[in-house]
């Protein structure tokens, strides 16, 4: 049975998941999601993936983010906007292989 996903504002709600009693489907969807999220994070560049997980997975304030990473916490902001935008997009942060022609 297939977990059906949906976001809501920030949050992802899965339903399907516990009507199965089979720890594997448990360690399928995990593997599928951690997946999932390298993926993003692949699509990110090094200063966008730090402040998004800085931002999103820990909680950090602008402020917090700036003092680590040595930059302004209005640069700290737009570098998040544009990690966002990325992330909201899906779009890859390299293309696809060049064509030889």
């Amino acid at each position: 049975m297939a977990a059906k996903c949906h976001i809501r504002g920030r949050r992802t709600v899965c339903r399907g998941m516990a009507d199965t009693a089979d720890p594997a489907d448990y360690a399928g969807l995990s593997d599928s999601l951690s997946l999932a999220f390298l993926a993003l994070l692949e699509s990110l560049s090094p200063a966008e993936r730090a402040v998004f997980l800085l931002r999103e997975g820990f909680g950090c304030g602008y402020g917090q983010i700036a003092a680590m990473l040595d930059e302004s916490e209005a640069d700290c902001r737009q570098i998040f906007a544009r990690a966002r935008r990325h992330v909201d997009e899906g779009r890859p942060r390299f293309g696809g292989p060049r064509e030889a022609g």
